[in-house]
């Protein structure tokens, strides 16, 4: 829903809509009017709720991209729109990434990885799961995220950091491990211990911290069969560049 300004309160009318020819065009995409009015012929604002614009696609990510894509075409002065239409759907189909955490205390620097799948999109799922504590759920975790859907998983720990390690000695999948720093030598250690894989079982070792690195880099591995995801992994450069 594409609202006036100050909307459920007081809000102006006759604002000029602009590009809704332009997004009517895109593919799957369908306007509603709400609240517009002919004017000098043009369309204009008329209510709080002004227009309703929904898209179809091959799956949901691609369905919201698509009306997310059409709401950017489209302004007028002081128009505002929900930014995260979708999200509870995207939570409930099967992850594609499934992210590990030795602990709790790992969560403000793996939620970096939230933010890029929320951007993109993608659907993952965050779990605590632990080397040396839980040994058994990351073992189950890891044979079993395959054949549940999952494409990439990231493992997340500090110090002896073995997470990542005992994730891939049980999965085909690609792994990729994020130190942690922690401890009186700064994740230096997490970082050796998850890059130092014996050869033949890889782990895709990222910078200490970088959570961030290893959400990007799972999307351009799921992005070889996803167009979709490859165009909003262009647009992504494309802003960084921007600065």
């Amino acid at each position: 829903v594409m609202a006036s300004q100050g909307y459920p309160g007081k809000y102006e009318k006759g604002k000029v809509i602009h590009g809704l020819e332009e997004a009517a065009r895109l593919p799957g995409v369908k306007i509603f009017h709400a609240g517009t009015a002919r004017k000098d012929g043009r369309y204009v604002t008329n209510g709080g709720r002004v227009l309703g614009v929904t898209a179809l696609g091959e799956d949901i990510p691609e369905a919201i991209d698509r009306a997310y894509e059409a709401v950017e075409k489209i302004s007028w002065e002081g128009v505002h729109y929900r930014r995260d239409i979708g999200a509870k759907a995207l939570k409930r189909l099967p992850p594609e990434v499934l992210v590990l955490m030795g602990s709790q205390s790992d969560r403000p620097i793996m939620e970096k990885a939230e933010e890029i799948f929320k951007e993109f999109r993608i659907p993952y799922r965050l779990l605590v799961a632990s080397a040396h504590r839980t040994p058994d759920k990351v073992r189950k975790l890891a044979r079993e995220a395959a054949q549940q859907g999952v494409k990439v998983i990231i493992a997340g720990a500090g110090l002896a950091a073995h997470l990542a390690g005992a994730v891939a000695s049980e999965t085909t999948l690609p792994v990729i491990g994020v130190p942690i720093a922690a401890g009186t030598l700064g994740g230096i250690d997490a970082l050796l211990s998850t890059v130092q894989m014996p050869p033949g079982v890889p782990v895709a070792t990222v910078a200490i911290n970088g959570a961030k690195n290893a959400a990007v880099l799972a999307a351009e591995i799921i992005a070889l069969g996803h167009p979709r995801l490859q165009e909003k992994l262009k647009k992504f450069r494309a802003q960084m560049a921007q600065g």
